[in-house]
This record gives C-alpha cells, sequence and structure tokens, in this order.
C-alpha cells in the first residue's frame, strides 16, 4: 500500500499480501511471476541482530545498496559475501533476527485477469514443459505474452477433467480498460475456493470430490475482445486480502519444486500413481481429496531456497487437514516421484 501510493510496486508475492516481509523472503515465498524468482530475489541487503548487543548489516558485493558509512550508522559490521548474503535471504529463522531489509521496488504497473477451464492434454504439457507461456495463452485465443500464470488441474482425472487458468497481462494502453473501483474485493486464490461447508461445523461436511467443489467457485475472466468491461489491477490489488478464516485452519497446503525439464514425467508419474491408488480403496471411499496447482520460479535466490532449479515448477498440494485421503494423497505424490527417480524439494 505505502509503495503503490508513491507509484511503486513489488513483482513476487504469494497468493497474499499477509505475510511480513521477513518471513516471505526467509522462508523463500514465490509466486508465479514468470521469469522470476521467489520474494527474496527482491531483496538487496539485511540487516540481522546476531546477539544482545550485536547487528550486521548483510549485501552481495555483486550488487552493494549501502556505503560503509551508512550501514555502520545503525550496525555493528558490514558483510558482503555472496555466499552469506544467499544464506542470509532463505534461513528459516537460523542466521538472526531480521530487524529490517533494503527492498527493491519497480514501477507500478496495471494488469487484467484473464481466467478460463479448459481441458490440457500432452501437448500443453510439453508447452509447460518449454516455458512457451506465450504459446498456452495462444492456444486459448489470447494475445499476448502473460506475466502471470498458474494452473490447478485434478490429479485423478487431468486429461478428463477441465484445468483452471490464470493469466495476469500487464496492461499496455489498448484495450480500452478501467481501474476497479476502491473497495472491490480481491480475487479468490485457491484457499478461498473450498468450501466453507467443511469448516465450522462439529461435523463437517467434505465433499467427495474436492476438485469439482473446488472448480464450481472458480469465475471465468473473459479476455478482451469477448469481455466488454475489462478491469485493471495494480499488482497490490490483486493480492490483497487474505485467506479466509472458516476455512485456513483446515487447509492442508504443501509444495515440490519439481526441475521444470522433468515435469512432464512427474506429472504422468504423480496423476498416473494417485489414479491406481484410488481404484484401490472401496468404491464408497474413493473420495478425491487432492488439488494440484502449478506455479513456475526461475532463478530462485536463496542457498535454503527449495525452488532451487534454475527453472522449477512449484507444485502445491492442496487438500484438508481433516481428510486423511489428503493426507495419503500427498505421501502419494512422493512416492511417485521417488519411483520413478525424479528428483524433488
Amino acid at each position: 500500500h505505502w509503495a503503490e501510493q508513491r507509484d511503486r510496486s513489488i513483482r513476487i508475492c504469494g497468493s497474499y499480501l499477509g505475510q511480513s516481509v521477513a518471513g516471505a523472503m526467509a522462508t523463500g515465498v514465490n509466486g508465479s511471476t514468470l521469469g522470476q524468482g521467489g520474494f527474496q530475489n527482491q531483496v538487496r541487503g539485511i540487516h540481522l541482530v546476531t546477539g544482545p548487543d550485536r547487528s550486521v548489516w548483510v549485501e552481495d558485493p555483486a550488487a552493494p545498496a549501502l556505503s560503509d558509512s551508512v550501514a555502520l550508522g545503525f550496525a555493528d559490521a558490514v558483510i558482503r559475501d555472496s555466499d552469506l548474503f544467499a544464506a542470509s535471504l532463505v534461513h528459516l529463522g537460523a542466521m538472526g533476527i531480521v530487524n529490517g531489509v533494503l527492498f527493491e521496488l519497480v514501477e507500478k504497473d496495471l494488469f487484467y485477469v484473464v481466467r478460463l477451464r479448459r481441458a490440457v492434454d500432452r501437448a500443453w504439457l510439453d508447452q509447460v514443459q518449454a516455458a512457451d507461456y506465450e504459446g498456452i495463452a495462444a492456444g486459448m485465443g489470447l494475445t499476448g505474452d502473460p506475466t502471470y500464470y498458474e494452473v490447478q488441474i485434478d490429479p485423478y482425472d487431468p486429461w478428463g477433467t477441465p484445468a483452471l487458468h490464470s493469466f495476469y497481462f500487464r496492461h499496455t494502453g489498448s484495450p480500452a480498460a478501467a481501474l476497479v473501483p476502491a473497495g472491490t474485493a480481491g480475487l479468490k486464490h485457491v484457499h478461498d475456493l473450498l468450501p466453507v461447508s467443511v469448516a465450522g461445523a462439529a461435523s463437517p461436511t467434505i465433499p467427495p470430490d474436492l476438485y469439482a467443489a473446488y472448480a464450481a467457485a472458480f469465475d471465468e475472466v473473459l479476455p478482451p475482445g469477448q469481455n466488454p468491461q475489462v478491469e485493471l489491477r495494480s499488482w497490490g490489488d490483486l493480492h490483497k486480502g487474505g485467506p479466509n478464516p472458516q476455512t485456513h485452519s483446515i487447509i492442508y497446503d504443501a509444495a515440490l519444486a519439481v526441475d521444470q525439464n522433468r515435469i512432464g514425467d512427474a506429472i504422468n508419474a504423480m496423476t498416473a500413481h494417485l489414479q491406481r491408488r484410488l481404484q484401490e480403496l472401496p468404491p464408497n471411499q474413493r473420495f478425491r481429496h487432492m488439488i494440484y496447482t502449478f506455479r513456475f520460479v526461475e532463478g530462485s535466490a536463496g542457498l535454503m531456497g527449495y525452488t532451487r532449479f534454475a527453472r522449477t515448477v512449484a507444485i502445491d498440494l492442496h487438500g484438508l487437514t481433516i481428510s486423511p485421503l489428503t493426507l495419503r494423497a500427498a505421501g502419494d505424490s512422493c512416492a511417485a516421484l521417488d519411483a520413478a527417480g525424479i528428483g524433488y524439494c
């Protein structure tokens, strides 16, 4: 909010802007800004408190941010070491207390959103593996190179059930569009789309097919030319708000990072394994309690960052903590990658 009031913004974040800067950096939060790394890639320097009477300023010598005279005005020492800076970026709290960071902002842009239900096939998977996002968009009748792309699939029927595609395109002045009015609700993200009926009750109702329940709440947003009123949103407006407190407490949310060069093999192995395992259950217990979300990360910084491949697909495993079949499906997803010899973090 502070930055966007000054026509500046950020370029990478998770689904929401509710995390602290230190927490998002130290855990390597990623979104799906194409060609970009994780949240921590935007940090240029870190002020770490390392003891009761000591603090240090850490930055990358390849891109120094502050002079010694400035940094020593608030820190006891200045450390310019690329390995230590990388370790400090994603440190899970182990390097000290983050007292402050120098954060690189970018010019504030406006974006329009396109959300579509479209079936996918193995040709689409080849495009994902090649990082051909413009080609993916063109295959759905969209023009331009997307800034952001994420997709949800049904892991139990990936080629038969339409996938849910979300694109952000940077607005360049054409087509005619309007700013979203102040006070407009933020976009619904994956946690918001799970049915509220599963929370807040002594005996919650869990739908047998979680993806179908999620997809029913997914609102399509048509592209320019098919949409009479294209709405423009800033990056902050796209990610404002937070998860629904009625459902967030029971959301299962884990993530695997896979080399994008192996994503075709990974998805084929994972979905085939989940389908086989589903058939092993009695017919009245074949509940589909897993959703896969794919997000894309390149050149993620930080020694402990889990999106550590040059091109990473972050596969979010979404389900419900109150469903044992979610936990089983998450374990089966990892087992499928292990059996196929596909490395992951």
